[in-house]
């Protein structure tokens, strides 16, 4: 089963020009539970459709001018199914596996979940909770200064409008955009072993110009599309218009 929204959040919710949907600043750790819960899941059977039903549930409407002033919540707020209990310590259940293939998938579920953690909050420190100790600090000292760089090149990508607009349980890919006035930054995750096409919301055009970024490559590169943008396993992509 696949989830589409095909209404623009601010049409749902009466929301004006002026003012954006954005993840509530006030519940950064719940939601960053979330994406622990989701990505690094010992288990690792993701449920997108929760996923992104749980995210909406921590969205607020905020006026652009005063962010920490009235603020709407989306949705009645109910707790988010992968929420972990306030005792969980992850320390342990983090540590790097001795198989090599298992090893590289989690390294790689890391920086899916350290990607959305950066997009939501501009979030650029790490704890035991989200790098086990075994792993390279140099590795992942690049990759946060890459979304640092990224983001102040294209600022929208953490301060944009916040819209979740594909979630599909059968191909195991999630996509949610960030947008302003002038640019778009929409960002698709693909949690399943197999290339996927990414899902660009209803409207955009085949023959454009964007910029386009990989996590597991790591650099931007700018062309016209001219084909459907593939994502894949175990990675995400940020296509960035405007």
């Amino acid at each position: 089963m696949m989830l589409v929204i095909v209404c623009l959040l601010a049409a749902c919710t009466g929301q004006s020009a002026s003012e954006r949907v954005i993840p509530d600043p006030n519940r950064q750790s719940e939601w960053r539970q979330v994406s622990i819960g989701f990505f690094l899941n010992e288990e690792f059977n993701p449920d997108v459709l929760a996923f992104a039903e749980s995210l909406n549930t921590m969205l607020i409407s905020s006026t652009s001018e005063n962010l920490h002033g009235d603020q709407q919540h989306l949705q009645v707020s109910q707790e988010p199914k992968y929420l972990l209990p306030a005792e969980s310590n992850l320390s342990t259940k983090l540590q790097m596996p001795s198989n090599p293939a298992a090893a590289e998938r989690l390294k790689q579920r890391l920086k899916l979940h350290l990607l959305h953690q950066f997009i939501s909050f501009q979030v650029q420190h790490t704890n035991r909770l989200d790098i086990p100790a075994s792993l390279s600090s140099t590795i992942w000292g690049e990759y946060k200064s890459g979304l640092a760089e990224l983001s102040q090149d294209y600022p929208v990508l953490v301060q944009g409008n916040f819209q979740i607009y594909a979630a599909d349980n059968a191909i195991g890919v999630l996509a949610y955009s960030r947008r302003n006035d002038q640019k778009r930054a929409y960002i698709a995750y693909n949690l399943s072993f197999d290339v996927h096409e990414m899902p660009l919301p209803f409207g955009f055009m085949s023959s454009t110009k964007v910029s386009l970024w990989e996590s597991d490559v790591g650099q931007l590169r700018t062309f016209v599309t001219s084909s459907p943008l593939l994502i894949r396993p175990l990675t995400a992509v940020i296509v960035l218009v405007g």
